[in-house]
């Protein structure tokens, strides 16, 4: 029973990692502004992501073209959204820190 159980997981794992590999990154994750070039309506921004505890995330390059109303600014770190797995980043907001000041 344990062989066949064994199988189906290895199986099921395969499928997830090739037909849907979004879902081996989080929805949400942080960045840090690396750049921001004021527009007439909006801000074009570039970001590098950056792991759970604030550091650069090396699977990442910086990316550059984000357009946001939001009033960032430079080295400010921000929650994005990468929608299914796109690489196409959504700025939600400034990131709170833990006494909830962003």
């Amino acid at each position: 029973m344990d062989m066949l159980k064994n199988a189906v997981v290895k199986i099921v794992q395969d499928l997830l990692i090739k037909q849907y590999p979004h879902t081996q990154q989080p929805p949400s994750m942080y960045a840090m502004v690396t750049e921001v070039n004021p527009k007439k309506n909006y801000k074009e921004v570039a970001i590098r992501i950056l792991d759970s505890d604030l550091s650069r995330d090396k699977n990442y390059p910086e990316i550059p073209g984000i357009r946001t109303e939001l009033d960032i600014k430079e080295k400010d770190i921000v929650v994005v959204l990468m929608l299914y797995g796109q690489c196409l980043p959504h700025i939600v907001g400034r990131y709170a820190d833990g006494t909830g000041r962003a």
